[in-house]
């Protein structure tokens, strides 16, 4: 595990919260839409997303 300084763990948590705000707009997308295909494609946008942001967790937290 490589060490971090406490301004790069600062960036990657940023990141990280990006990521989760990310995933949760494309949630509320697909929750609005009425088209199927489009529907599916949020949920898959906000899906890879949600993984991005569970891996910077854990990484952070490692």
């Amino acid at each position: 595990m490589p060490n971090f300084t406490l301004s790069e763990l600062n960036k990657l948590s940023e990141i990280a919260e990006c990521e989760r705000n990310i995933s949760y707009k494309y949630e509320e997308y697909s929750r609005t839409v009425t088209d199927p295909q489009l529907k599916d494609k949020f949920q898959k946008c906000a899906a890879a997303h949600k993984n991005q942001y569970t891996l910077l967790e854990e990484f952070i937290k490692g």
